[in-house]
């Protein structure tokens, strides 16, 4: 935790020290505020696209297992009989070997 809190920190003062102009990252048309100041840094498209890449690869990857982890739960409480519809909810794909309707469900 303490690893975290530290790195997070570090990051922090990096993009903190990045900003060259405050008013553009303020009044930015872009809807996420990170492009700018990367653009600012990098002072180039390119390399702040490359930035954004760069954070939201991880990003992406979380949310891809934050699916997967509701899918399960919700079959394991559909096996449970804890769902409406369980019993449709609760059947584990013969071919593909995974709960495929909870996880389209979800």
């Amino acid at each position: 935790m303490a690893f975290g809190f530290f790195s997070g920190f570090f990051y922090l003062l990096a993009i903190l020290y990045g900003i060259s102009d405050l008013n553009s990252v303020l009044e930015s048309s872009y809807l996420f505020p990170l492009a700018e100041i990367y653009r600012q840094a990098a002072a180039s498209n390119a390399g702040s696209v490359g930035l954004l890449f760069l954070a939201f690869v991880p990003s992406f990857i979380s949310c891809v297992g934050c699916y997967v982890t509701a899918s399960r739960v919700f079959w394991t409480l559909a096996r449970d009989r804890a769902t409406p519809f369980s019993h449709f909810f609760s059947h584990v794909d013969d071919g593909q070997h995974n709960p495929f309707r909870a996880i389209v469900f979800c």
